[in-house]
């Protein structure tokens, strides 16, 4: 010790000490019981200093300690005092309880406490020295002692005080709970037991083996009660490093309705630093709720927190969306009583634009809810807002809002879409505009569930603010013939819906037979007639104009423009009336889907009307064509020789021969009259006739309608 100066011992764990026995003067002590708790206190592991006769400032000192954790006394007092040391030599010096809870009010409890006074643990109540050492605490402290010992009750059990408690300390070494030590005690000597001399008080678990400390650091307060709360409610406690190293932890919580709102998480203190740690109660349901704040470090309290919410209203916010001027809307919210008493008030509001629909007044017994309606009108443009008063003390206040509109005003032009007649397998597009004429925004959705009709443009959603417009775009597209309908929604109620008709029908198709005219010869300013026929096989109407700009040649019939319904014919006569020698030809058109009709002819210097043309074999077209019930068919002749002229079948098969036999030369006229060899009637449909003369064959079409 000399090479470092004076040693200074370690901060002391444990305190034994022992009092005067007598006054006036002051002799003597209880030295071998204070003397046999600091030997058991130091097998324990607590470095413990022992006094005899010890001051009023060193009872105190280890008091006001973070470090001494086991105190023993035996000294002359009762549940409130005892004498520790000797003033002046004559007078006791003494501790009271009340003293002792000034001296720890800013320290920890003091986790084990042996109050050897004679009646030092007849009471543990408030203002005793068991409750003041205890700091009324039951968790993780205990306090032993005598009651009543110096009675003549207790005379036996005096006698083996030493020895019982030498038991008890034993039991604590082993790392056995205090209480359970002290049972063992009073088991191996049952005079202390029967008589009831020996006390407890405190945490009946709590053992002192391994050394439990009071902690380097203090926690202030270590019991918040936030009691009843509307809202939320925030408090704080202070973390405060005593010791002479750095305090580390961690502050956390895994509580409903409990939040850190600062200080939370890991923590460095220096000696005497310091954390503020703010928590916040914000019950989410009605009832008591607790929760402990954990400080994370094994030499810091916890912090256990209480708090009631006796009123719950749910939901706190009411949104009434957007709502037209003139309209209203109605939203509940609930009150419910979660104390153990009757709650009661009346809800009020003060607000332009909201009203309580319902009943204001409520009583709730423990329990009990109601419902309240609360009534949103707008009468102006603009969001509106208003606090509901619950009208009790511990019921939250209801927050509305609410946004009112003007009503959008709607024109919609045509309402109404005529398409008239579309073929199948084509289509015909049509639009209407839809207009904003309001003040407000006008809102809806174009839609339509129709076969044969589509919105090609403009469908969908739409939201139009004053004066906007939007054009629709719907496509009539059918499918198959007949009359169709369509509503095209507009999806708004301050707008109409638009109706489309339309007729669908099959296109007409344009059959031209036959598609030329082949008039051979004709003597000059004589004339010939051939026929062709226009027929609508199609659906609709088949229109068109017939004409011609040949010379030689003319319309005699069917010129002009034509509308022809499904079914329908238009004869058409040409003739061919040559006024040159020489072959002309001719175009003549039919207009539309139809196509055109060529002619052929040659004009002849022959004298004679209708004579033959040496030289050169023509059949003509007959006529008319179509016919019924007969029609007539001519050709030439250039020499005498042979001839057969014939009608057959579209299969090929004869039908009748017109002429057989040797003729003379010229232009020769048979008339078929629609019947077979036999004499029967032929049914309606396309024939051929065929001419066979000269070593040639010519062959035209005509057709028999009936």
């Amino acid at each position: 010790g000399w090479y470092l100066g004076k040693g200074i011992p370690p901060p002391y764990t444990g305190f034994a000490l022992t009092g005067p026995i007598e006054w006036s003067p002051c002799a003597y002590s209880w030295y071998p019981w204070s003397s046999n708790a600091e030997s058991w206190f130091n097998y324990m592991g607590y470095s413990t200093e022992h006094v005899e006769w010890p001051t009023q400032s060193k009872v105190m000192s280890h008091v006001q300690s973070w470090s001494t954790a086991v105190f023993y006394e035996l000294a002359h007092g009762g549940s409130t005092s005892f004498s520790s040391g000797c003033l002046g030599g004559n007078n006791s010096e003494n501790t009271t309880a009340t003293e002792v809870a000034i001296w720890i009010a800013g320290y920890e409890k003091m986790p084990f406490t042996f109050l050897g006074s004679c009646d030092g643990m007849c009471n543990t109540g408030t203002n005793t020295l068991s409750h003041s050492f205890r700091k009324g605490s039951t968790d993780n402290t205990a306090t032993v002692g005598y009651c009543g010992m110096s009675t003549s009750a207790c005379d036996v059990c005096w006698g083996y005080s030493l020895d019982w408690q030498d038991v008890m300390f034993d039991f604590m070494s082993q790392g056995y709970s205090v209480k359970y030590a002290f049972d063992m005690a009073n088991a191996n000597y049952p005079a202390c037991a029967s008589a009831n001399c020996m006390r407890f008080a405190g945490d009946e678990d709590f053992a002192v083996v391994p050394v439990v400390g009071r902690g380097p650091c203090t926690v202030t307060p270590e019991t918040i009660a936030f009691g009843p709360v509307v809202g939320y409610k925030d408090t704080t406690f202070i973390i405060i490093n005593r010791d002479v190293t750095t305090l580390v932890g961690d502050v956390s919580e895994s509580c409903p309705h409990y939040s850190i709102l600062s200080g939370g998480g890991p923590y460095s203190l220096a000696p005497a630093g310091s954390l503020t740690v703010t928590v916040r109660f914000n019950p989410i349901a009605g009832g008591s709720h607790a929760c402990t704040i954990e400080t994370g470090n094994g030499v810091c309290s916890d912090v256990h927190c209480t708090g009631e919410a006796p009123c719950t209203v749910y939901p706190d916010t009411l949104d009434f969306g957007t709502v037209a001027v003139g309209e209203y809307v109605i939203l509940p919210f609930t009150i419910k009583n979660y104390w153990n008493g009757q709650i009661y008030g009346t809800v009020t509001e003060s607000c332009a634009c909201y009203a309580i629909a319902s009943s204001p007044d409520y009583f709730l017994a423990p329990g009990d809810s109601c419902v309240i309606s609360v009534f949103y009108a707008p009468v102006s443009a603009g969001t509106h807002t208003c606090l509901i008063d619950a009208g009790y003390a511990y019921c939250t206040d209801v927050y509305c809002t609410g946004t009112g509109t003007v009503p959008a005003s709607c024109a919609v032009d045509p309402d109404t879409l005529l398409y008239g007649t579309v073929y199948v397998g084509g289509y015909r597009d049509t639009t209407f505009t839809i207009t904003n004429t309001g003040d407000g925004v006008l809102s809806g959705d174009v839609s339509e569930s129709c076969g044969d009709y589509s919105i090609i443009s403009g469908g969908g959603p739409y939201s139009l603010a004053a004066a906007e417009s939007l054009t629709v775009t719907v496509r009539f597209e059918p499918v198959s013939a007949g009359v169709k309908e369509c509503t095209i929604e507009t999806g708004s109620g301050a707008c109409g819906d638009v109706y489309c008709s339309g007729t669908a029908g099959f296109a007409p198709v344009c059959y031209v037979d036959p598609d030329s005219l082949d008039f051979g010869m004709i003597a000059v300013n004589d004339s010939l007639d051939g026929e062709f026929i226009i027929t609508n096989t199609g659906g609709g109407v088949l229109s068109g104009s017939v004409s011609e700009a040949c010379a030689h040649y003319g319309l005699a019939a069917g010129a002009g423009s034509y509308d022809l319904e499904s079914g329908d014919t238009l004869r058409v006569t040409v003739r061919y009336k040559p006024t040159a020698v020489g072959r002309h030809e001719c175009v003549i058109t039919t207009g539309g889907a139809c196509g055109s009709v060529s002619c052929d002819g040659e004009g002849s210097d022959l004298i004679g009307t209708g004579a033959a043309v040496p030289g050169r074999l023509a059949l003509y077209q007959n006529y008319p064509n179509p016919f019924n019930p007969a029609t007539t068919i001519r050709f030439c002749l250039p020499e005498r020789g042979r001839v057969n002229l014939s009608v057959f079948d579209v299969d090929g098969r004869l039908v009748k021969t017109l002429a057989g036999g040797v003729l003379d030369e010229g232009v020769k006229e048979y008339e078929w009259d629609g019947t077979d060899s036999r004499g029967n009637e032929v049914s309606s449909g396309v024939y051929f006739y065929r001419l066979i003369a000269g070593g040639r064959e010519l062959t035209k079409k005509m057709v028999l309608l009936k």
